[in-house]
């Protein structure tokens, strides 16, 4: 066998045996031969169905004026870059294949036929077509939640990013791919996130925790991604923002603490409230009982000095040296503060339904003052209005304790003002003294009952006061620095609420 012969049977062989579809045409495009690959590729029982025909034929229709007018098929010279085209296989079914084509010359370098390559690519397009989908989905999966999604390595490399991740680093996701996810990150914040990433590579367990990133606080879950042999290759992290979910708990607990000082403050009040009706019942026990021997005492003491202004004259003298005259105007005052005490107990327990009428405010104050004053007081009175409205039976007592305790708290004397006057829609009533002053802590209590800064008292003088107060729909501050004095300010609606409702509806 010849050299010559021996290359052909080679190349017989090779051609043979070459995996990919191997036609041999003329320079016009119809087929002179093939291999058995193409007979099996196109779906032919020989050979000789497909020798004579033209190869563009064998391109889907809507491909063949394309692939009739390409380079690729018409070269003269030199080999080209391999194209895609749909092809027919004999049953009219289309399969993609990359064409490629090789010019054939004689020893003159003049062309005589074509050698084209046609490999079958139908599999790897659908591989990349599901790769293709696959990325899709991936892509519509990280952009579908509202959360932050990225995917990277161990060392930080993001491999793929939704548009929400890729804001919050100021970054496009296509651009950020390829990045160092951790060197997007402040220096701080990138130590924490790689060390909890590297913990995610190393035990393989999903982590969840906290972080924040600027004014907003952020739900951070890192889960593990495996590849071959069960080994964590990447890691998926997502960021979901928790801003608002936090300003809403703590919001949530401050409404809490909140809610919690209301109860305890209604449940105090109840207390208080349970406690008032409670001393209100002994008030009204205990203001009757006492009632009887103070009436018994105050007869007594009036026939004693009765027996005694009528007795002669030299036994007067005899009483005279024993002070026993005086002794029954101690016991007088002393049974008048008993009985000042008896009708504080009764007024705080009695019914809150004033009387209110007109009333004159020069009479309320001589009524309140008591009969005899101190000599080291002296009283100040100022009053712009002469009549306002009020129960004067409650507004007495009002004045009358009030002016009791200013007397009480100037010891060493001083002066009492009394001031009267109005101010739009309302009447106002100042007791003023330059005693010793009411000590800050003592303040908060002052209105309660039982609740006194003297050595003597029940201490039910001024809750008396702001019950009655109250019931007129006014108010009662109280001013006082130690050393210097106190002043009570009464705030009385100028008319009762039904001649103001009327008024209004009148104008």
């Amino acid at each position: 066998m010849t050299v010559s012969s021996k290359k052909e049977v080679l190349f017989k062989e090779v051609y043979e045996l070459i995996p990919d579809a191997l036609v041999i045409c003329s320079l016009s495009g119809r087929i002179i031969d093939c291999n058995q690959t193409t007979v099996r590729q196109f779906g032919l029982k020989s050979k000789w169905e497909l020798i004579g025909t033209v190869i563009y034929d064998w391109v889907a229709e809507r491909e063949r004026n394309r692939a009739a007018e390409s380079p690729t098929l018409g070269l003269t010279e030199g080999g080209k870059k391999a194209v895609e085209y749909p092809f027919l296989r004999v049953d009219g079914s289309e399969y993609f294949a990359e064409l490629s084509v090789i010019l054939i010359t004689d020893e003159a370098g003049n062309p005589t036929s074509k050698v084209a390559i046609i490999r079958d690519i139908g599999d790897r397009k659908v591989m990349e077509e599901e790769l293709e989908e696959t990325r899709e989905t991936i892509r519509a999966l990280l952009n579908a939640p509202p959360d932050t999604a990225y995917l990277i390595d161990k060392f930080g490399r993001v491999y793929a990013a939704n548009e929400t991740g890729a804001r919050v680093l100021g970054k496009r996701a296509n651009d950020l791919v390829g990045l160092n996810y951790f060197r997007l990150l402040p220096a701080d914040l990138s130590r924490a996130r790689r060390d909890q990433v590297n913990e995610v590579f190393q035990n393989g367990l999903p982590l969840r925790f906290e972080d924040q990133l600027g004014r907003r606080f952020y739900e951070i879950t890192v889960y593990p991604v495996y590849g071959q042999r069960r080994k964590v290759t990447r890691v998926a992290l997502f960021a979901r923002d928790i801003t608002e979910r936090k300003e809403m708990e703590e919001e949530l607990e401050r409404y809490s603490e909140h809610l919690q000082e209301l109860v305890e403050e209604k449940t105090k009040q109840l207390r208080d409230a349970e406690r008032l009706a409670a001393i209100g019942e002994t008030a009204t026990m205990v203001g009757h009982d006492l009632r009887n021997p103070l009436q018994v005492i105050i007869n007594t003491v009036f026939l004693a000095r009765t027996e005694v202004e009528e007795a002669p004259e030299d036994f007067r003298k005899k009483l005279d040296e024993y002070s026993i005259p005086g002794m029954f105007d101690s016991i007088d005052k002393q049974v008048d503060y008993m009985n000042k005490i008896v009708s504080d107990l009764q007024d705080f327990a009695r019914d809150m339904s004033p009387r209110i009428v007109r009333s004159d405010l020069n009479d309320l104050i001589k009524d309140a003052l008591p009969s005899s004053m101190p000599a080291n007081i002296t009283i100040n009175k100022q009053a712009s209005i002469d009549s306002a409205f009020f129960d004067p039976y409650m507004m007495r007592r009002v004045m009358t304790n009030l002016i009791t305790n200013a007397i009480q708290a100037m010891p060493d004397g001083g002066e009492l003002t009394l001031r009267v006057f109005s101010e739009g829609d309302y009447t106002f009533i100042q007791v003023k003294d330059t005693g010793v002053g009411i000590p800050e802590e003592f303040k908060p209590k002052l209105f309660k009952p039982l609740s006194t800064t003297k050595s003597i008292g029940t201490g039910m003088g001024l809750a008396v006061v702001k019950r009655f107060v109250a019931a007129h729909n006014g108010t009662i501050d109280v001013e006082s620095e130690v050393g210097k004095g106190t002043t009570f300010i009464i705030k009385l609606p100028a008319m009762p609420m039904q001649e103001n409702a009327a008024k209004s509806a009148s104008a």
